[in-house]
């Protein structure tokens, strides 16, 4: 299969995954051939990329670290929670510490090559999966920081619960939610000091240009640094901060250009080594002029995955960039 963006696929291919509904109900099952019609209501509900057949690449397996259960008790955990914060009611500290800490046992299960991030569940609101895709990398980023269980799960729940008190991306993207979230978290005996010190230094910035203290390198807690990657990237993959969303290899690079004066180096690197820069079935052009699709990861190399590519006479030919140390991937098609 090949992972396309929705707003390109042509009309009447068949898409590999299902697309499911929060209560997980198959919406568009493996199968379903897409129209014009469904691409607005796909772009409606939060699916910008879907999985297509296509035969060359049957056997590529495009898989996301969250499975459909974890990442379905995910998502009606972090709805629920921002409907109750929308409505300052208090959150069910027992059903997020769960959904966490499920999270954490399917990024451990996941270990070992990068982590690709994949949404194919429709939502009304972005705000869900930005929760989600924030708590799955900072948990990666936190494992190999080597944390005690207990603290990685409350970095876990920091990154999970980091913008309740955010009204929308666009509209409310300031300290304000910093300070609300804050203030709404420590109504909840259940959340101690590690996950508001997470939630509420989440923006600050080594060089002190964050907010909403202003505060510098080591004044800031190591879980609000952890957090601060993983937001930063979903951020500019999404397009999140009111500018126009980017591919991820580009999010990566931004990514880099701040490592040291903004960004934790160390936490950066970590970064590097595994989120996925290029996801698999994803396609690509290559400096040698060839295009084709990842088909699979290198363990602590995510930008040098295999690429097969469709040789004149329609045969594979697959291409390691781990060794082919000649070749990198030029340009991105999605």
């Amino acid at each position: 299969m090949k992972l396309v963006s929705v707003k390109a696929i042509e009309n009447q291919e068949t898409i590999s995954i299902p697309v499911m509904t929060l209560d997980g109900r198959v919406l568009l099952p493996a199968g379903a051939r897409i129209t014009e019609r469904l691409v607005e209501r796909l772009c409606a509900h939060g699916i910008f990329s879907v999985y297509i057949h296509d035969d060359f690449y049957k056997d590529v397996e495009g898989v996301a670290v969250l499975d459909d259960n974890t990442k379905l008790l995910a998502m009606n955990t972090i709805s629920k929670a921002y409907k109750l914060a929308d409505a300052d009611k208090l959150l069910d500290e027992y059903e997020i510490k769960n959904a966490v800490k499920e999270i954490i046992r399917a990024v451990r299960a996941s270990m070992g090559m990068p982590i690709i991030l994949f949404n194919n569940i429709a939502v009304t609101d972005q705000r869900w999966i930005h929760a989600i895709n924030v708590c799955v990398i900072s948990v990666v980023l936190a494992l190999f920081k080597g944390y005690m269980p207990d603290v990685l799960e409350d970095i876990a729940v920091g990154a999970f619960l980091h913008d309740i008190k955010l009204k929308g991306f666009r509209s409310d993207y300031n300290s304000e939610h910093v300070d609300t979230s804050l203030e709404y978290l420590r109504k909840h005996h259940g959340f101690g000091a590690r996950i508001t010190m997470t939630v509420y230094g989440h923006h600050e910035r080594n060089d002190g240009s964050g907010f909403p203290r202003k505060v510098k390198d080591k004044d800031i807690y190591e879980g609000a640094k952890i957090v601060a990657v993983a937001d930063e990237y979903d951020n500019l993959a999404a397009g999140y901060m009111g500018q126009d969303s980017v591919q991820s290899y580009i999010a990566h690079e931004m990514i880099n250009m701040k490592s040291t004066v903004q960004l934790d180096k160390e936490i950066v690197q970590i970064f590097n080594e595994n989120i996925a820069t290029y996801p698999t079935g994803v396609g690509v052009t290559l400096n040698n002029g060839e295009s084709g699709v990842v088909v699979a990861q290198n363990s602590k190399l995510p930008t040098r995955p295999v690429v097969r590519v469709k040789t004149a006479d329609n045969q594979k030919r697959e291409y390691n960039l781990a060794s082919e140390l000649t070749l990198f991937i030029e340009s991105v098609d999605i």
